[in-house]
């Protein structure tokens, strides 16, 4: 086995011909792929709304998951350009006074707020670190601790409490 390894090392290391093709290939995938990721994203840019959100003003979590996708891009620029800070801008809009991120009277705020999240730490923005500390503190206030916060537990624990173990960590 150790023979037949090193002989099929050696006969592609020695050939440059073959390592060329399998070069091309790797540069020609990576072009079709990063003009794949280039036609989502002008397609992002042209579906967004003069108000810098997708699909929907009410639910904040689809901005978000678009705003996630652009960061996804290998050959992002450095700057962001102007639509995807619009993106961002209409995120941040709608943090409310408690931290969570999410439309009033529209529901998922925990949803809303966790995607909103991702998306804000996605950009590696340091501006946006005051509103992922409020998001952060709001989720972790909505988690529900099986009483080691308050020593009190919610009425409905009796059942999960056998089933799930209290943790003896607290969130870091």
């Amino acid at each position: 086995m150790k023979h037949t390894l090193a002989i099929l090392a050696i006969l592609a290391l020695s050939d440059p011909a073959m390592a060329q093709q399998a070069d091309n290939a790797n540069r020609s995938y990576k072009n079709e792929l990063q003009r794949s990721i280039d036609k989502g994203l002008h397609f992002l840019e042209q579906s967004q709304h003069k108000d810098g959100y997708w699909l929907s003003p009410e639910h904040p979590a689809v901005s978000a998951l678009c705003l996630i996708s652009y960061h996804a891009n290998p050959a992002k620029p450095k700057a962001p350009p102007a639509w995807v800070q619009k993106g961002y801008d209409f995120i941040l809009k709608h943090q409310q006074k408690d931290g969570s991120i999410y439309v009033p009277g529209k529901g998922l705020a925990n949803y809303n707020t966790s995607l909103c999240l991702m998306a804000l730490l996605a950009a590696g923005n340091e501006d946006y670190i005051s509103a992922m500390k409020k998001a952060r503190a709001h989720l972790v206030k909505q988690q529900w601790d099986l009483g080691k916060k308050t020593g009190a537990r919610p009425s409905n624990s009796s059942r999960t409490a056998r089933t799930f173990p209290p943790t003896t960590s607290s969130p870091g």
